[in-house]
């Protein structure tokens, strides 16, 4: 399988993920969950459906973008995101939805700063890789 037909594979495997993402954020109106059923929603709908939705829609963006990049900044990109998406699920996995310390994290203050840094790494991959690293 060519770099190409690969990026264009994980594009469609982050829309769909995306995709599951978003309906499992919302987990009652799927009737999933019943209306006042709090653990549930929480569970499913901020401990699931929207880690999905966030993290897929910053892949998105990546993998877009890689589309119209060479194949060694690629292959640059994709040994950074082996090691750091499955360290960055893990860290969304094993934290707790909600907080109640005065300083802690919550499953959407590490989402949000798993997704910045993935997002910014990987630019900064790109942007060196492809330009910087050329001149």
């Amino acid at each position: 399988m060519t770099d190409r037909k690969f990026i264009i594979l994980l594009l469609i495997i982050g829309i769909v993920t995306a995709a599951v993402g978003f309906m499992l954020s919302d987990p009652i109106s799927l009737e999933i969950c019943r209306h006042n059923d709090i653990s549930c929603d929480s569970a499913i709908g901020e401990g699931v459906g929207q880690p999905l939705m966030m993290g897929s829609v910053v892949f998105l963006i990546i993998t877009f973008i890689l589309l119209f990049t060479s194949q060694q900044v690629f292959n640059v990109w994709k040994k950074f995101a082996l090691v750091f998406i499955p360290l960055g699920a893990l860290a969304i996995i094993f934290t707790p939805i909600t907080c109640h310390e005065f300083i802690c994290f919550d499953k959407e203050s590490v989402i949000w700063a798993v997704s910045g840094l993935y997002i910014a790494i990987s630019l900064l991959i790109i942007v060196y890789k492809q330009f910087i690293k050329r001149a």
